[in-house]
């Protein structure tokens, strides 16, 4: 049975999507962000994976990477390092020894419907890692499960959230894993951390030149 529910106003993503988990009502959940894209088989693929491994509370596959006009960017992304089955805490610092979130953004993701409640709100302290950190918290509760296969497309624009936040993104990241270090459900070395402030920097670089070369092909 498919629920179509129209919001009166435009919200801000970690509200909208604090709302969109608390009316889900199945075992499994998947957020799906309007601009990107969801292979046939996601879904069946990931509910296998955490139907098989009950100590599971997240599955995630690998996506490509897909520019506005839908043209592929990149034919595979994340997961860089993460096995078939990784406990919560191990998932996590190696997303932060890589600088980035290696799980990927909602479509890329599916979760235990309890837990995903269990966690709400999503994080909205710092909105580049809304996911990620949300994420977090899920992965306090039980392991992460992956498919090595390509099944979604994250689409990057001039004109996204994401891209809106470009100017801000190694910092908010840099303040959230301080923030997650200080738990102590991650323990990093102190060569580790320099490790992780490194990646960062070079992975932000990145997404800067992305973003100048797309805004100079609207140009043309």
């Amino acid at each position: 049975r498919l629920s179509v529910v129209y919001r009166a106003e435009l919200q801000p993503p970690a509200q909208n999507w604090t709302q969109a988990i608390q009316l889900a009502t199945g075992d499994y959940t998947k957020l799906f962000c309007a601009d990107d894209q969801l292979d046939p088989d996601i879904t069946r693929t990931q509910v296998l994976l955490l139907e098989t491994n009950p100590g599971s509370v997240m599955a995630a596959s690998k996506r490509r990477i897909i520019d506005s006009q839908g043209k592929i960017v990149k034919k595979t992304h994340g997961l860089t390092g993460l096995r078939t089955c990784e406990d919560g805490s191990t998932a996590l610092k190696k997303c932060f020894l890589a600088g980035t979130n290696l799980l990927g953004e909602p479509a890329s993701v599916l979760f235990r419907t309890d837990v995903i409640k269990q966690v709400m709100p999503w994080h909205n302290l710092w909105p580049y890692v809304t996911d990620i950190a949300t994420y977090a918290q899920v992965l306090r509760v039980g392991d992460l499960v992956t498919s090595n296969q390509v099944q979604a497309s994250f689409r990057i624009a001039t004109t996204s959230w994401s891209a809106s936040l470009v100017g801000q993104q190694e910092q908010q990241f840099a303040d959230w894993q301080s923030s997650e270090l200080d738990t102590n459900f991650v323990i990093l070395s102190k060569l580790q951390i320099v490790r992780s402030a490194l990646n960062l920097k070079v992975r932000t670089l990145a997404r800067r030149l992305f973003f100048i070369r797309e805004s100079r092909k609207g140009d043309l």
